[in-house]
């Protein structure tokens, strides 16, 4: 006979409620930063009659757009991103700005549907893809690349943005 008094269902609810502070990640997922890239691809736009738009301005604005997303990078060469997944697909995220800057915590989620992150820390939330890259005579490693180009194409009606991406290559393996 039972002679339990708490149903299982409420001491299990219970020891969650106690425990709940207490979170430990069930697997943790580092990546550390090697390189940072960034490309911007840019197009005149139609010009008006007689008004050619000079390929040296494109040049030159399209070298000030990749200057500008590589200062504005949330983390270097030597930085990098630590995910703790505490639920199945999210949990608290650690960036590493660079070495010997101080952390900045926040938390990620990860799409369900594509091999996507969403990092939200301080004022920032940046969407990220998950790919893979090769480097000769290396083992294929995890490469992080941010979609920039909404964000130019209001900076710079002047020209169609076409892409803006940056890219972060890390010194980890691909999975």
């Amino acid at each position: 006979m039972n002679s339990c008094k708490l149903p299982l269902a409420a001491l299990a609810a219970a020891l969650s409620v106690a425990c709940s502070d207490i979170v430990e990640p069930f697997y943790v997922q580092s990546y550390e930063i090697g390189r940072v890239s960034a490309t911007a691809v840019l197009e005149a736009l139609p010009a008006e009659k007689g008004d050619e738009a000079d390929p040296a301005d494109l040049d030159r604005l399209k070298a000030e757009i990749e200057a500008d997303v590589l200062a504005a990078a949330p983390v270097a060469a030597g930085g990098g991103y630590r995910l703790e997944y505490v639920e199945a697909f999210a949990g608290p995220l650690t960036v590493y700005p660079a070495p010997d800057v101080p952390a900045l915590s926040g938390t990620f989620a990860e799409s369900t549907t594509e091999p996507a992150f969403v990092f939200r820390y301080g004022e920032r939330a940046d969407t990220c893809r998950l790919t893979a890259y090769d480097e000769e005579g290396a083992v294929r490693r995890a490469l992080l690349t941010f979609d920039l180009t909404r964000e130019y194409r209001a900076r710079h009606p002047e020209v169609r943005v076409v892409s803006v991406v940056r890219e972060e290559y890390t010194l980890r393996p691909a999975d």
